[in-house]
């Protein structure tokens, strides 16, 4: 018999080690299982579905903000220290300095809960919204003003996470538009996001005629943000009432 013949897997050799090279004469080898608790079929079930839930979550950009507890397409964020709305006018000057205790109020924008459009490559686009003022960033160096609004992104994303757990997870891209973004970008005047500063309407609905579109041109009408009283809300609400005005004069 040639050496080695006979030795089949599972068979100890004459060393004194076991099928897979340990020594049979180590600390622990051969120690009784006796006292091993073995999980019954239910708590093995319950570790998968932890294990699988942590898994679909980690880093899962895909994951519909309403899982997130962002059910609305809108939802008011009023940290502790506001009690009356004229409060609401320290939020522009809190982001003159880094992230302190007191955060802003700000509004949370699911735009997957309508039919937006926005939802590329699976990704959901979910923004904060709030005031701001130029002069909160006035004087800066590029290196000052970018490492503050670092500041202010580590402390709004953290703030979503407290509000909606789970939010940082899902996050694979993430930017800041301050005032001075949209002064820099648009020249707007202050920094303001629509170029003027919006009048509150008279009554609620704002009642809007076809004077909110007509232009100097006949027959184009304008259906912007800068209809009605401005904002996303003028553009959504002067849409139809385009249509409507452009099928009554048969344009």
């Amino acid at each position: 018999q040639e050496p080695g013949e006979g030795q089949g897997f599972g068979q100890a050799d004459q060393r004194g080690r076991d099928p897979f090279g340990r020594r049979q004469d180590s600390p622990g080898f051969g120690r009784s299982t006796e006292d091993v608790a073995i999980p019954d079929q239910g708590t093995l079930q319950r570790a998968r579905e932890i294990l699988d839930e942590l898994r679909r979550r980690r880093g899962d950009s895909g994951r519909p903000p309403q899982e997130l507890g962002l059910e609305r397409y809108s939802t008011v964020l009023l940290p502790p220290w506001v009690e009356r709305l004229a409060d609401y006018r320290r939020s522009a000057a809190l982001l003159a300095e880094p992230p302190g205790a007191a955060m802003p109020v700000m509004v949370a924008v699911n735009y997957s809960a309508i039919d937006s459009g926005l939802q590329q490559g699976g990704l959901h686009l979910v923004s904060a919204v709030g005031v701001d003022r130029l002069e909160n960033w006035a004087g800066l160096e590029p290196a000052a003003y970018a490492a503050r609004r670092e500041q202010w992104l580590d402390a709004i994303q953290g703030a979503f996470e407290r509000h909606f757990p789970g939010f940082s997870a899902a996050v694979t891209q993430r930017e800041m538009a301050t005032a001075a973004t949209l002064h820099h970008f648009l020249n707007t005047p202050g920094g303001a996001i629509y170029g003027f500063a919006p009048q509150p309407p008279a009554a609620l609905p704002p009642k809007m005629g076809e004077r909110a579109l007509t232009t100097s041109v006949p027959g184009l009408l304008l259906a912007s943000s800068f209809g009605g009283f401005g904002g996303f809300t003028g553009a959504m609400m002067t849409g139809p009432l385009a249509a409507q005005t452009a099928v009554r004069h048969g344009l």
